[in-house]
């Protein structure tokens, strides 16, 4: 079994599961993401949930960039890590606030509008999730 591997199909299923939530159904999404943000509190948990996942990814392209085939997958992740770390932890961790005005900013107010936007983004978010979790299965 190869680190690289493992966490390249985890990262992949997480996105296909959060992602294709929103392809399917984005205005029950939208809503519950608002939901789960609602206050900075939970924001700090959710960011608290997801930083792991980041130190892992900065783990694992660490650990085999340069010493094995899989070195561009390696290095992928690892910047993907960098990413996801710093970025939960300015947004959700630190300044919990910016990101839920953000967000509010971004996401419409009420369901009844058009999704096709954001059924586009989750299809799109589906196919990248794809890709990690077959050269994660090609990296195992």
């Amino acid at each position: 079994m190869n680190v690289i591997g493992i966490t390249s199909v985890l990262f992949g299923l997480l996105i296909i599961m959060s992602r294709g939530m929103l392809a399917i159904a984005p205005a029950t999404t939208l809503v519950g993401f608002k939901a789960l943000i609602k206050t900075s509190k939970r924001a700090r948990i959710l960011g608290f949930c997801i930083l792991p996942l980041g130190a892992l990814m900065i783990w694992a392209g660490y650990s085999d960039s340069g010493y094995s085939d899989y070195s561009t997958l390696a290095e992928i992740l690892m910047i993907i890590g960098c990413i996801v770390t710093a970025g939960t932890m300015f947004l959700l961790v630190i300044f919990p606030k910016v990101y839920i005005a953000l967000f509010e900013a971004l996401v419409p107010s009420e369901p009844t509008s058009d999704f096709a936007g954001w059924r586009v983004l989750g299809l799109i978010g589906v196919a990248i999730g794809a890709l990690f979790i077959y050269f994660g299965l090609l990296a195992l």
